[in-house]
């Protein structure tokens, strides 16, 4: 699996969104669904009434092939519920953030990652199949425009890409920076 990780601020969030809404991108949340109805979001304002939900799945007519699969749940202390089964169906690339985060009042800026799997399970033949070439070709377009606009900054185990925008509100002393702390909690 091809990820990459990120460190970006809320407002720099909602401008990938809207890249990825540009681009024909629809956006699943990952979350506990009531139904097996999954919520498809095409737009930003759609994305901001959203419930929150930290997981993403992207998904678009070049790379996604087959309906997510819906798995159902029947737990004694959540009830029933379903939820996208990962790696079943699609495929789709993956998109995960934090979001902002207070601590001890202190605002941090917020971790996320992209990635795609090389491999998703087929549920027309029934097996593991390659990821479509676009999925992969979506990544790589998209994490090396990212790259453009961030700057790399590695604790003693990972390798992130900063944002100029959250790089610049960390150096004011408006945004703090704690990769342990937010590794520890969200990634």
């Amino acid at each position: 699996m091809a990820q990459t990780k990120l460190i970006l601020t809320d407002k720099d969030m909602n401008q990938l969104v809207l890249e990825f809404f540009k681009d024909n991108i629809c956006l699943v949340p990952d979350r506990h669904y009531p139904t097996n109805e999954i919520e498809r979001l095409h737009s930003i304002e759609e994305f901001q009434s959203a419930e929150n939900a930290k997981h993403y799945y992207l998904l678009h007519e070049n790379w996604t092939h087959e309906p997510l699969v819906i798995d159902q749940v029947d737990s004694p202390e959540e009830g029933t519920y379903f939820y996208i089964s990962p790696k079943k169906g699609g495929p789709t690339v993956d998109f995960y953030f934090t979001g902002e985060l207070m601590k001890d009042g202190r605002r941090y800026a917020g971790l996320g990652y992209i990635n795609y799997a090389a491999n998703y399970w087929s549920t027309t033949k029934q097996c593991m199949q390659p990821a479509p070439e676009a999925s992969k070709q979506f990544y790589t377009n998209f994490v090396n425009d990212l790259r453009k606009r961030s700057r790399v900054k590695r604790d003693h185990k990972s390798t992130f890409w900063m944002s100029l925008n959250a790089e610049k509100l960390i150096h004011q002393g408006v945004l703090h920076l704690q990769l342990d702390f937010l590794a520890q909690h969200h990634l």
